[in-house]
């Protein structure tokens, strides 16, 4: 079983009666539906980035390549190449 730690979280009463109700609708405690919630938060967080930062790639892709090509045109680019 991974490693797990307690995490104290404060909460409105009127949320914590929407979780007991909700918990209790799934046949859940409060921690397995705080857990699952967290976890697809994270995960989504995750993926989100993911898509961020391969949107960012393509849109860079062309100012890359442009710069590549004129590095193969230039007679002392193979000097530079290596940074």
């Amino acid at each position: 079983m991974p490693e797990s730690s307690v995490l104290t979280v404060r909460l409105p009463d009127d949320d914590i009666r929407r979780l007991d109700r909700l918990a209790a609708k799934r046949r859940q405690t409060r921690s397995q539906l705080v857990q699952q919630t967290l976890r697809t938060l994270l995960q989504t967080d995750e993926e989100q980035r993911q898509r961020q930062l391969e949107g960012l790639r393509e849109r860079l892709r062309p100012a890359i390549e442009a710069q590549n090509d004129f590095l193969d045109q230039v007679s002392i680019a193979d000097e530079y190449r290596s940074f």
